[in-house]
């Protein structure tokens, strides 16, 4: 039961959506919605490997919980079974379109695009080196997620 309420909550938190887990943003660098694109910074290019932010990384909560970060995928596994596979966009100046406010920010974060959804998920990047990564949902409660590299 403790599994199941974890897990359920680490779905709530990524606004996962039952019809919405396989979802390609419709453009590079486009919202959700495919209205205009994001403002203020692009993307970091595919070939940006060399950011500790890309990888394998368990929760420090619960290690079956473990998020893959590429240059264009979020992917999320819970004891080795897929939970959530979404577009993913990195940006090292957070955009508009996270923040709200009129121009971006001087922090990272990420963005979990659906096509299907008008507002996409973000989330600033908290701290991020070879061996940690903490983020926090934009807009959320304020928690932050902790986690520990496991591979590349």
């Amino acid at each position: 039961m403790k599994h199941s309420t974890l897990l359920f909550l680490f779905i709530a938190l990524l606004g996962c959506r039952p019809n919405a887990t396989t979802d390609e943003p419709s453009e590079a660098g486009a919202s959700a919605a495919g209205d205009a694109p994001v403002t203020g910074t692009a993307a970091l290019p595919s070939g940006s490997a060399d950011n500790p932010f890309f990888g394998k990384w368990a929760s420090e909560i619960d290690p079956k919980e473990v998020v893959s970060l590429s240059a264009t995928r979020f992917v999320s596994t819970y004891d080795n079974a897929k939970m959530v596979d979404k577009a993913l966009a990195y940006y090292t100046q957070c955009p508009t379109q996270c923040t709200g406010q009129e121009t971006a920010s001087d922090y990272p974060c990420f963005m979990l695009i659906a096509e299907k959804s008008a507002d996409p998920t973000c989330y600033a990047v908290v701290k991020v080196d070879e061996n940690t990564l903490q983020i926090s949902m934009i807009g959320g409660t304020g928690n932050t997620l902790r986690y520990k590299r496991v591979g590349k």
